[in-house]
């Protein structure tokens, strides 16, 4: 007996604010929820996980998630049984899903990632399905440090002098966020003559 079953579902992603080095372990939550109303028979539920990059799996938490490395995702396929509301009252399904993960290849430059769920449920004796979707973006902010140095092509050690008392070099260095660009400076040192660069005074840290 089928009567004008009713499926209503909802899906939340959140997870950590920023990522702040390219080895982060990233935490994710996936909250879950439907609610199915006259039905009699199985339902199934799939959750895909889109990543932007591909992942250490093996140093990843996927609460029991299936990794696919071609096409980026991780899914969890949730048999929810048999049910019949019209004995038991409606159906209140709520899945929770922790993850972690360790992203490869992080281009750093980029401002931030967005990372998408779907949840999708199906109910096998009817073509009644249900999908619903959420993204969670995380800004980046990886700092990077060019350090400059001026060197004596004779001795191969930096150039130095004395201040205070003290032996100083000329070093100096661009500390900022990766992609930012940097410009060094050719300074006149008493003594000697500037011979060449190392051909990346100017470029992104």
């Amino acid at each position: 007996r089928l009567v004008n079953t009713e499926l209503e579902s909802t899906i939340e992603k959140t997870g950590a604010e920023q990522i702040t080095s390219r080895d982060q372990a990233v935490n994710y939550h996936i909250s879950y929820t439907a609610n199915i109303k006259d039905y009699i028979g199985e339902a199934i539920l799939t959750i895909t996980d889109e990543l932007p990059y591909k992942i250490d799996s093996m140093n990843s938490n996927l609460s029991e998630g299936n990794y696919n490395e071609e096409t980026n995702t991780i899914t969890w396929q949730i048999n929810l049984g048999h049910m019949n509301t019209f004995e038991t009252g409606n159906k209140q399904i709520d899945i929770e899903k922790q993850i972690v993960v360790i992203y490869q290849n992080l281009d750093a430059s980029k401002d931030s990632i967005e990372n998408k769920v779907k949840g999708k449920i199906e109910l096998t004796q009817t073509d009644k399905k249900n999908e619903v979707e959420d993204t969670a973006k995380t800004n980046i902010d990886i700092v990077g440090t060019v350090v400059v140095k001026y060197i004596d092509i004779d001795t191969n050690e930096e150039i130095t002098y004395v201040k205070d008392g003290k032996q100083e070099t000329y070093q100096y260095e661009f500390t900022n966020k990766v992609g930012t660009n940097y410009e060094t400076e050719k300074k006149n040192i008493k003594t000697y003559n500037f011979v060449k660069d190392s051909g990346n005074t100017i470029g992104k840290v």
